[in-house]
């Protein structure tokens, strides 16, 4: 093979590592950012959830339905848009991998508690206080559950600052 049609190849490779270097940088800035519009959400999520709670122990249980189902609604979109990244062509690590499934595990039980929370609220409406009682139970177990994954996607993030911004 000719030194020319050697440096050609040369640069034909160069260009294809330049292509994929640049490709895995955007899709980890990619996931960067929708990881961080989950993250949002879900810290919306948790927002309206406690606000709900807070104005079910006081009576006010119109608006607490209308906080729980926008927690809900926070909770379901997280849900949605890890569910699209996990099924996404990216190329995970193992760390990546790890907060992934404990993200996806601690909006599911959110989610669940949100559930239980509007059940509850629609019992108290009804004067059904100790139907309504258990759902909140439920609800308050649920949100202790998903609070120790939150914990552990936390401290993922603090453990590897190098990869997560």
């Amino acid at each position: 093979m000719s030194d020319y049609k050697r440096a050609l190849v040369f640069i034909f490779l160069l260009v294809i590592i330049a292509i994929a270097i640049v490709y895995v940088g955007f899709s980890m800035n990619s996931l960067d950012n929708s990881m961080a519009e989950i993250s949002d959400n879900i810290s919306n999520g948790d927002k309206e959830y406690n606000d709900a709670v807070n104005l079910i122990n006081n009576k006010n249980y119109d608006e607490a339905l209308e906080k729980a189902l926008y927690a809900s609604d926070d909770f379901n979109k997280s849900s949605r848009d890890l569910s699209d990244i996990q099924n996404g062509s990216y190329n995970f690590n193992e760390v990546h991998k790890e907060y992934l499934a404990t993200a996806i595990d601690e909006v599911e039980l959110k989610q669940d508690a949100a559930s239980n929370l509007v059940h509850a609220i629609y019992y108290f409406k009804n004067n059904d206080n100790s139907t309504g009682s258990s759902y909140g139970n439920k609800a308050n177990s649920l949100m202790d559950e998903a609070i120790q994954y939150q914990n552990a996607r936390n401290k993922l993030v603090n453990d590897n600052p190098n990869l997560f911004r």
